[in-house]
């Protein structure tokens, strides 16, 4: 995020005071845009499996708890990291800067536009979203049974106090964990759409002659 965020501000700076590289320089445009997207996407479903971590670690069950190992956690970091180096690399090879337009993008193939659109909204959006809600209602669903173990223990043990206090401070986090979740896909929803919304919207104008000063701009 850090990389993107620095290329992407970056570059914009840079144009106040010289033409942008990203429509003037053919290679600048492949490879801003390849790094943009690799970065965007691996942040993203870093976020997502966070969610899976925290669903595994809020288990009851060893065995999944088991998968919110440090060990493994590092293993699909660099998974992450292998698979979205790959992904985007069409990018490289469809991206180009149309003549005259200063616009960079996938102009001379409607296929591969549409394809690239598709692709970012799915992986992009689709898949780490739906991820992410599935695990907010099994966390809920773990945190539930344990809420409801640690009543009955203290239903069982009503003499001992510290499992009172016990009970108190799980629900007090249980309603933690869960706002928190919420808030996360939340933000992310607020924050992604408009980039989904210009992606598609690119994709479906790419081919499209004789466009507006105003639609160039878009």
């Amino acid at each position: 995020m850090i990389i993107s965020l620095s290329l992407g501000c970056g570059s914009l700076l840079y144009t106040l005071n010289n033409p942008d590289p990203a429509t003037t320089i053919r290679a600048f445009c492949k490879l801003r845009m390849y790094i943009l997207q690799s970065t965007f996407m691996m942040s993203r479903w870093m976020i997502t499996i966070a969610c899976v971590d925290r669903y595994a670690s809020s288990s009851s069950n060893a065995g999944r708890r088991r998968f919110a190992h440090v060990r493994i956690a590092r293993r699909v970091v660099i998974i992450i990291i292998c698979i979205w180096l790959l992904l985007p690399l069409h990018t490289l090879i469809f991206y180009e800067i149309r003549p005259g337009g200063g616009v960079c993008g996938i102009i001379y193939n409607r296929a591969a536009a549409l394809y690239h659109s598709s692709y970012t909204i799915i992986t992009g959006g689709v898949f780490p979203l739906t991820i992410m809600l599935t695990c907010i209602l099994l966390i809920r669903r773990n945190l539930t049974v344990k809420r409801n173990l640690l009543e009955k223990s203290k239903t069982e043990c009503s003499s001992f106090q510290h499992i009172v206090t016990n009970v108190r401070i799980q629900r007090t986090r249980d309603q933690q964990a869960l706002a928190m979740l919420l808030t996360q896909v939340t933000v992310y929803c607020f924050v992604q759409t408009p980039q989904f919304s210009y992606t598609l919207y690119a994709a479906i104008a790419s081919n499209v002659t004789n466009k507006s000063p105003e639609r160039l701009a878009i």
